[in-house]
């Protein structure tokens, strides 16, 4: 965890909420998070680089750590991709949500 989560988990939490971590763990499932703007779609272009789509299995699990997964990763990108990254990651998403459910 970084300086600016634990500033607003402290900013939403009283110390007590905060140093009990029961009660730390409920309040970072519903943490209110309020979206006061974005930037341009211009401005938010991934380019290259990402996980070899050969280090993967056909789930996205990583093929050398059994039950570790790259949802939301770029993969093999080299494209400007824009907010299209993010309609990749909510479908990685559901596929694996499918393919985790199908399983004995």
């Amino acid at each position: 965890m970084n300086f600016a989560q634990i500033g607003l988990l402290k900013t939403y939490l009283s110390k007590e909420s905060y140093l009990n971590t029961a009660v730390l763990a409920q309040n970072i499932k519903k943490l209110p998070i309020k979206i006061t703007g974005s930037a341009l779609l211009d401005e938010a272009i991934s380019t290259t680089d990402g996980i070899k789509l050969s280090s993967l299995d056909e789930n996205f699990q990583l093929k050398i750590m059994n039950n570790h997964y790259c949802i939301g990763e770029m993969l093999d990108l080299d494209a400007p991709t824009g907010g299209y990254l993010l309609q990749s990651c909510f479908s990685m998403g559901v596929y694996l949500a499918r393919h985790l459910n199908s399983l004995p």
